[in-house]
């Protein structure tokens, strides 16, 4: 069942930096809406049946314009995720797109725990210096 409203000017850019940088705040932004208000309205706009149902039309026609489906992107940015030699940052980029491409880009609590604590946790002065250092030896 397809949603007929119509979009705003900023939807639409919305819709189309969307595309281009699978990030909603950045999207926003580059679509004119303030920096201030980023988040929320790209939050918001995301969140909206008939601009999602854009966002996935346009995705559908750049993908058939260029030869490849989302099976084949998922594949690739799986690829990048699970390479180990991948800088983390391009690591955690490739789970956000991941996430926001499989729809699974709801915010949820997670409880992460290590060795059996919780990292909410304080840490002593030794378990800082360890981390830092961990950090420092991968870089």
């Amino acid at each position: 069942m397809s949603n007929k409203k119509k979009l705003s000017a900023k939807q639409q850019l919305f819709v189309v930096h969307y595309c281009k940088t699978m990030n909603k705040t950045e999207a926003a932004k580059l679509a004119g809406y303030s920096e201030r208000t980023a988040y929320r309205m790209g939050f918001e706009n995301f969140k909206k049946p008939h601009i999602f149902e854009k966002i996935q039309e346009h995705m559908a026609d750049v993908c058939g314009t260029v030869g490849i489906n989302k099976v084949m992107i998922v594949q690739g940015v799986k690829a990048i995720f699970e390479d180990e030699t991948t800088q983390v940052k391009d690591r955690l980029k490739a789970s956000e797109i991941l996430l926001n491409t499989l729809g699974l880009n709801e915010k949820t609590l997670i409880d992460i725990t290590t060795d059996g604590q919780s990292l909410n946790t304080p840490l002593t002065k030794e378990e800082i210096k360890k981390y830092n250092e961990a950090l420092e030896s991968e870089y």
